[in-house]
């Protein structure tokens, strides 16, 4: 008895549903190009699997079947086997603190093995260098290799202190000329013109957990992320500021274009993401 199709055939054509780019699945394959080229030529038009179009070659609607059916039958192999399978993840620290680990009994019914990575520099090059299999952040990606699907409100709350509030939230001036805390991602030009005046500071944060303790230690006051401070606000140590909001941004899912994680995870993290509250 003989497979139709060979392990390593298989492995090449899971490969070009995540890129069309031989050069990719060679390096993915850990093969030569030319190596690559020829498996694919002895593959055309057999079982109508792969055809070429403009120069390139796609999967037809078979092969994407064929694929989902290795995908299967791989996942079951590591299940009995007793493998597990790592899942990556990439995303703010704060997101990763405050939404992800509570709920991260919800991915570990799917994927036994998970690794977070924390990051308040942007989770993109990590996506380029295929150091994760997805991630979440807001905003959107600069490279055009970079696919993303924005799912989730990202609202902010403009939050002080109670001790801070006593002093100063009573004399507007004080409230709108000092002791702003600057968080580096947000638009401070959007700040200023929403509170109609000038704005001063002295600090700023590029990452949302040391803004949230100097507001804690009462420096001053802050517009910041609320899932970040809706905690210490439920305490009563941080307490919101009645100001208009500005347009909230929007968290999505990030993926690499060229190692399109499997269909299955990118639809169960597009679905868990739309139902965050953040």
């Amino acid at each position: 008895m003989k497979f139709a199709l060979s392990s390593e055939e298989s492995e090449i054509l899971c490969l070009l549903e995540k890129t069309e780019n031989l050069r990719e699945i060679a390096e993915l394959h850990g093969r030569d190009v030319s190596v690559i080229s020829r498996r694919l030529q002895a593959m055309q038009g057999q079982y109508h699997l792969i055809e070429k179009e403009n120069g390139r070659w796609r999967l037809t609607p078979k092969g994407l079947r064929y694929n989902a059916w290795v995908r299967s039958v791989m996942n079951e192999q590591e299940r009995q086997l007793g493998l597990e399978r790592e899942l990556v993840i990439a995303t703010t620290r704060e997101f990763a603190a405050r939404i992800l680990v509570p709920q991260l009994s919800v991915f570990r019914k799917k994927y036994p093995k998970i690794r977070l990575v924390g990051t308040d520099q942007g989770i993109e090059s990590l996506l380029l260098e295929r150091k994760v299999t997805i991630g979440f952040d807001c905003g959107a990606p600069y490279s055009p290799e970079i696919g993303f699907k924005p799912l989730a409100n990202e609202t902010f709350s403009w939050v002080a202190s109670p001790d801070w509030l006593k002093t100063n939230f009573s004399k507007k001036h004080k409230l709108q000329k000092k002791d702003y805390l600057h968080y580096e991602r947000n638009d401070f030009d959007a700040v200023r013109e929403q509170i109609e005046g000038e704005c001063e500071f002295t600090f700023t944060f590029s990452e949302v957990n040391t803004l949230r303790e100097a507001l804690l230690c009462h420096l001053g006051w802050s517009y910041i992320p609320t899932y970040a401070v809706r905690r210490e606000i439920a305490q009563g140590v941080l307490k919101t500021i009645p100001m208009p909001e500005i347009e909230a941004t929007r968290f999505g899912v990030w993926w690499n274009q060229h190692s399109k994680p499997e269909p299955e995870l990118l639809e169960f993290c597009k679905t868990w993401l739309s139902q965050q509250k953040l």
